[in-house]
């Protein structure tokens, strides 16, 4: 996944596919923690110890040691994402939209998550993948209050909130119909049972298990910022213009002398929309002051930070972030 696909998907409402070889894997993940349920479910009935995993077969957290009895391991997934619903807004208005999350990035989160499963090692449905394409491709947009994330060790009130709709709790609306719904009607809306909606084994904890809200929010601010940068170099290619400056500051050779990749790139950009002005060097001046000269050196820098930061989104847009994860070896 691209960021430039996430964008497509979080601002253009574009429809989602998986990709058919993903459905193996996902496939896989399940078998395992069916096996895996089984056996704590027989050795728990033969009052032997029973091999407990976390989060399958224990609490969370403080109870990671605490086993759960096999009649509670479906309804400790749903207490989860249950618990967890404790975000706020901005206000006390639970109908004033500034409260929750744009549908941009509700949406990201949503295909990041969706993305997440697909390596196959959340524990995961296949009947939940499709669950969670389908509210990507129904433009649903579940109401998730603002606050309440603790960021990167897991945006795990935000994620309670846009899957808790699972279980029929919350509120929702779509991108075609802004007109606010209850979560009740969302089986019916996706074309899927209420039982086949609800979250089981492993599932509470692989919805809420990750930083998908922080990582959306990362790609579409990566490629906001690109887009800033290129705007900061028109800006100072028309500055340059605007004063008569001299464009020797802007050779090829200067930057490749100093090789920091941002500030050679930002130096050709303004080079290249000054190609034929006839404003630039009728100024006659021998050098132009630091804010004009070296913008290519203060552009470059933002430049090779949002390389770096790139590179950090992309790996997170495609990570599985879950805890546990699992292998089938």
């Amino acid at each position: 996944l691209t960021i430039e696909q996430l964008v497509q998907i979080a601002r253009g409402g574009v429809r989602v596919e998986r990709d058919p070889s993903t459905d193996a894997p996902v496939a896989r993940s399940e078998k395992l923690i069916a096996q895996v349920v089984e056996n704590y479910r027989r050795a728990y009935a033969e009052k032997r110890a029973a091999p407990t995993e976390y989060g399958v077969t224990t609490g969370f957290g403080e109870f990671k040691d605490k086993p759960i009895a096999p009649a509670d391991l479906e309804q400790l997934q749903r207490n989860l994402l249950l618990s967890h619903s404790v975000g706020v807004g901005e206000n006390s208005d639970r109908d004033d939209l500034s409260n929750y999350y744009t549908p941009e990035v509700v949406r990201g989160a949503l295909a990041t998550r969706l993305n997440a499963f697909l390596r196959g090692h959340s524990g995961v449905r296949t009947k939940l993948v499709d669950i969670v394409q389908a509210m990507l491709n129904h433009g649903v947009i579940p109401l998730v209050p603002l606050r309440g994330s603790v960021g990167a060790s897991g945006d795990l009130c935000p994620l309670s909130h846009l899957f808790v709709t699972l279980l029929g709790e919350g509120r929702f609306y779509t991108l075609a119909d802004k007109t606010l719904r209850p979560a009740t009607e969302l089986p019916e809306l996706l074309g899927f049972t209420a039982e086949e909606m609800k979250p089981t084994f492993k599932e509470g904890l692989g919805l809420v298990n990750g930083a998908n809200f922080s990582a959306a929010m990362l790609a579409l601010a990566v490629h906001d910022a690109e887009i800033l940068a290129d705007t900061a170099d028109a800006a100072a290619a028309m500055s340059l213009e605007a004063l008569a400056g001299c464009t020797r500051a802007l050779d090829e050779k200067v930057h490749a002398e100093r090789g920091h990749p941002g500030q050679i790139e930002s130096a050709r950009r303004i080079r290249e929309q000054v190609v034929g002005s006839r404003l630039v060097e009728r100024a006659g001046a021998v050098q132009d002051a630091y804010s004009l000269r070296c913008a290519p050196q203060v552009h470059g820098a933002t430049r090779d930070t949002l390389r770096f930061v790139r590179t950090i989104a992309e790996k997170e847009i495609n990570a599985a972030t879950d805890n546990p994860l699992f292998f089938e070896e």
